[in-house]
């Protein structure tokens, strides 16, 4: 009987369970056409489409529903309407195309119905409908053509056997007329041809309709016209009823294409340009400005390294470059060694020829803290954050390179410690910087960010008074300049209304010493440091005009662009939300990120923190992201010496003393010794090991301190308190009795 009972308590908790928490609706779209292959269709400038359908509820299921309309086409969303209704229903709504600001045409939209139970309970269903808005323009990637000339081919009617489709004639046999339809496009086709979309155009085949796909074709090309065709059908079924005509009326057949061009290559860029023991991989991108269209790539490389180095296809047009450094070790530094990777592009137009970029290879590590993303399954570790700490407290602005953040609908990136030094962070800030296409951006030392033009007015570049190196310094390109310590590049330009000097460098022996010295016609003096991987260096120049400077290296380092531009001044700048920030020891520190207030987060060989920021929207405009990091970097060998002795300090020892008083009431006093500096983490936990209170959490200067417990929230009982820092971990108990 017991047993009776529970099976029956059993199922009633279940029936409740799935009545009241798993809804489940079936959605019927009736328009737009819940096809791919067969979508509805409007002709601009009409806009407004009719959606209708009815949403059937699962047996036990809410009767009344919620729904949602979203709009969505290529990645992008939004929903136009909301509203509710009732099992079975049938929902009329029309909606307005035109608020969606991100429509292309003559390509597939998809119109999403989502439903729900009205009180939020179940999952959401959602079915799609879609449709195709054409307009006889080129609109994101194609353009269309219509109201060409049309010809009857069949006077009479034949029987043609057609295959059914999603929401087409049903599999049968149709008597039908044959009209064809021609379109003549004039214009200049020496350097891109169009190419049909079939499955995008409002026609059929002639030869063979019965499958009833879509179908276009060009049948005539010249420099300066290209002549398209399509086919519609009229019929009847063996009854003799009309069937309308197939797929549209005559007047609606359209074709759609895109151009085509033979492919020329922009740029071969790589992300980063220097392979090493931190960073052994690379990421190389053909990039094209036409000819994009069934590109196909091919690759090869020319290794002259001591370290084997391999690469993987990704996509066409991107790579994945790997050295292998195995049973390397971070010795003397090497004599670094030039790689080189070759592309080109090709398709059914034409080809390019042979492009080439170089890499840097040596057996280095780069130092910290470093700023790393996550791409195509490994890490790549870009540049350090803070330079020239030199175990001060630093303010470093530093303009990312990863070339896909463009792309992103977050900013993601971590910041790690490859080595032994460690690093403590009080605050990093990320600014979004939006110019037009084809302007840059960079940020000075003091964080003013400036958005120009590579000028046309070129500088005359020699190498210690010899060599022209001019074209090799115009674009960063990776055609760099090695330069020893105490080479001299002498500038010769002539402009007026002050500026600014653009350095990109990368390749220093020492990132925390000056790299190289400006100076100009009148005396000026302009330091500057480089890290490690290509970073780019804006110096605010302090004179009203300048014919010439001379640019000094202070140590060896490679120099890949050098140039003298104005600020335009029209940037979009904006700091991103910082959306979080998971550091792997102490959970989400984003506050202690937002604010310079002396809480810091401690980064070192194992500790590391992922951070995600929020971005905007770039539309037509192009982005750069410029990260603010206030921190301090303590070397490895400067973390267990007195700063001034150079040797331990043997004054303090590490210890945690009994609080006093012990039991306490509400107030005790704890004393703690470290004899280096280090972040230090001290809390107290009750019982079952819940963190009741942080008593410190912050860098310290090795010595001996006294801190003040209040227990006046918690109840009686018996605590722990911990401390954490470098090489040392303690706990001992207190007993707090009220």
């Amino acid at each position: 009987m017991k047993t009776i009972i529970n099976k029956t308590l059993a199922v009633i908790f279940l029936i409740m369970l799935f009545s009241n928490f798993s809804y489940s609706y079936r959605i019927d779209i009736i328009k737009p056409k819940p096809c791919t292959d067969n979508p509805s269709f409007l002709f601009a400038p009409a806009f407004t489409q009719q959606c209708e359908f009815i949403i059937r509820r699962q047996s036990g299921d809410s009767i009344t529903i919620l729904y949602k309309i979203v709009i969505e086409q290529n990645g992008n969303s939004l929903q136009m309407e909301e509203g509710v209704c009732y099992d079975g229903e049938t929902v009329y709504r029309t909606i307005n195309l035109q608020n969606f600001t991100h429509l292309c045409f003559n390509e597939i939209l998809t119109v999403r119905i989502d439903a729900r139970a009205f009180n939020g309970g179940g999952v959401t269903n959602s079915e799609r409908g879609y449709l195709i808005v054409y307009k006889n323009e080129l609109s994101c990637r194609y353009s269309s053509i219509t109201n060409g000339t049309t010809e009857l081919l069949t006077s009479s009617f034949i029987p043609v056997t057609f295959s059914g489709r999603c929401e087409a004639l049903a599999s049968s046999v149709y008597y039908i007329k044959r009209y064809k339809k021609t379109f003549t496009l004039y214009g200049n086709f020496r350097d891109s041809m169009p190419e049909v979309e079939k499955s995008l155009c409002l026609g059929y085949s002639g030869a063979g309709p019965n499958n009833q796909e879509r179908w276009g074709a060009i049948i005539e090309s010249s420099d300066n016209h290209v002549k398209f065709i399509t086919f519609v059908y009229e019929g009847y079924n063996q009854l003799g009823q009309t069937i309308g005509w197939r797929p549209c009326r005559p007047e609606e057949a359209t074709v759609v294409f895109k151009y085509v061009s033979e492919p020329i290559i922009s740029s071969l860029t790589a992300y980063p340009n220097f392979l090493n023991l931190t960073n052994s991989t690379s990421i190389a991108t053909c990039n094209l400005t036409q000819g994009y269209e069934n590109a196909q790539f091919q690759w090869r490389d020319s290794n002259s390294t001591p370290y084997p180095i391999h690469f993987y296809n990704l996509q066409p047009d991107k790579i994945k470059i790997i050295a292998d450094f195995s049973g390397r070790t971070m010795g003397e530094r090497e004599e670094d060694r030039a790689y080189f990777m070759f592309v080109r592009a090709f398709n059914n137009y034409g080809s390019t020829g042979w492009v080439k970029r170089k890499f840097r290879v040596n057996n280095i590590l780069l130092a910290c803290p470093l700023i790393v993303n996550d791409m195509y399954d490994t890490k790549i570790y870009e540049n350090s954050a803070i330079v020239g700490s030199n175990g001060e407290f630093k303010k470093d602005y530093y303009l990312h390179r990863n070339p896909e953040l463009q792309g992103q609908a977050s900013i993601d990136f971590k910041i790690e410690e490859s080595g032994w030094d460690v690093s403590y962070i009080d605050q990093v800030v990320l600014t979004q910087v939006k110019v037009k296409k084809g302007e840059y951006a960079a940020v000075t030392d003091n964080g003013e960010i400036i958005n120009y033009n590579i000028d046309s007015t070129k500088a005359k570049i020699l190498i210690n008074d010899e060599n022209d190196v001019s074209d090799a310094l115009t674009f960063n390109d990776g055609e760099d300049i090695k330069l020893e310590k105490g080479d001299k590049l002498s500038v010769d330009i002539k402009v007026d209304g002050g500026g600014y000097i653009i350095v990109s460098s990368h390749f220093p022996v020492n990132k925390d010493a000056i790299a190289g010295t400006l100076t100009t016609e009148n005396g000026n003096e302009y330091p500057f440091r480089s890290r490690d991987n290509e970073n780019l260096n804006c110096i605010k120049l302090k004179e009203s005009s300048i014919s010439n400077f001379n640019f000094i290296a202070e140590q060896s380092l490679a120099i890949d662009q050098l140039l003298f531009v104005k600020d335009i001044g029209t940037a979009e700048i904006k700091d991103l939300p910082l959306k979080s920030a998971i550091h792997n020891k102490f959970g989400n520190v984003a506050d202690q990120l937002s604010e310079t207030d002396g809480s810091l987060v401690e980064i070192s060989k194992d500790l590391f923190m992922s951070l995600e920021f929020d971005k905007e929207e770039t539309g037509e405009q192009t982005s750069f992201y410029v990260q603010k990091t206030i921190g301090r970097v303590i070397k490895s060998d400067d973390q267990i010496s007195d700063e001034k002795s150079g040797e331990i300090n043997s004054r303090f020892e590490n210890k945690l003393h009994d609080n006093f008083p012990n039991p306490f009431n509400p107030i005790t006093n704890i004393k703690y010794e470290i004899p280096i500096d280090g972040f230090v983490n001290l809390k107290v936990y009750d019982v079952s090991g819940r963190v009741v209170n942080t008593i410190v959490n912050e860098y310290k200067t090795a010595g001996r301190y006294d801190v003040t417990f209040d227990g006046s929230n918690l109840a009686s009982g018996i605590y722990f308190y911990r401390i954490e820092t470098a090489g040392f971990k303690e706990t001992k108990r207190m007993i707090l009795l009220k």
